[in-house]
């Protein structure tokens, strides 16, 4: 007998030998891995990502937020002299200028915003002048200028 050849010592038929496991393990590793990796992202999928409309609602998904209108209201009122001038700014915040040919004057808007910021600016060539704004018909801002040419200006920045 030939000792250490490679024929005489029958490792060369071990390897022949190796079950179906022992030689494609990788590859069945590598498959339940995506098979695992596809269920998961289903799983999250289904989580997240619902499109059906058999899924349950909660008790107040039917329910209306109603909200209460507010009414912000600009006046001003004084004494004009020869004109004035005035910007206020809209429930949207946009600037909108008036030309004041008489005093007292008012607008009114209304709005279904949660909140509101009113802001008026006004001018006037007489002695005195007094801006208000009220919300919901309560005064929140009053502001009075007494002297020649008379400026005021009214915020309210949480109405």
């Amino acid at each position: 007998m030939v000792k250490g050849g490679a024929m005489g010592d029958g490792k060369a038929g071990k390897r022949e030998k190796k079950s179906l496991f022992g030689r494609y393990w990788l590859y069945f590793v590598t498959a339940a891995l995506a098979l695992l990796v596809v269920v998961a992202i289903d799983r999250i999928d289904a989580m997240y990502f619902q499109t059906s409309n058999d899924q349950a609602t909660p008790k107040n998904a039917g329910d209306v937020v109603k909200f209460i209108p507010k009414h912000v209201t600009f006046e001003l009122s004084g004494d004009i002299g020869g004109g004035g001038q005035a910007t206020y700014l809209d429930v949207d915040a946009q600037p909108h200028d008036v030309d004041l040919t008489s005093l007292p004057w008012s607008f009114t808007e209304t709005t279904f915003l949660t909140t509101v910021s009113a802001t008026i600016v006004a001018r006037v060539k007489g002695d005195q002048l007094t801006c208000r704004i009220l919300v919901d018909g309560v005064l929140r801002k009053e502001v009075s200028l007494a002297n020649p040419g008379a400026t005021v200006t009214c915020v309210v920045l949480s109405a």
